[in-house]
């Protein structure tokens, strides 16, 4: 029984580390995307290429 839980117990911190870091990267990726979104209102030329990066980076990161 000791070595199932010694092996448990990794595994469930480690899914519990990866939800929370999953969490915390959408939390940013839509606080950023909203920001790009109201200074593309004030700023439309540098945003348009600011956005084309980003949409260049997204897929890789999801």
């Amino acid at each position: 029984v000791s070595s199932s839980s010694d092996s448990f117990w990794p595994l469930f911190v480690l899914n519990l580390l990866l939800c929370s870091v999953s969490a915390v990267l959408h939390v940013f990726l839509s606080v950023s995307l909203t920001n790009v979104s109201i200074a593309s209102a004030s700023n439309p030329g540098e945003m348009r290429l600011q956005q084309r990066d980003l949409h260049c980076q997204v897929p890789r990161s999801s």
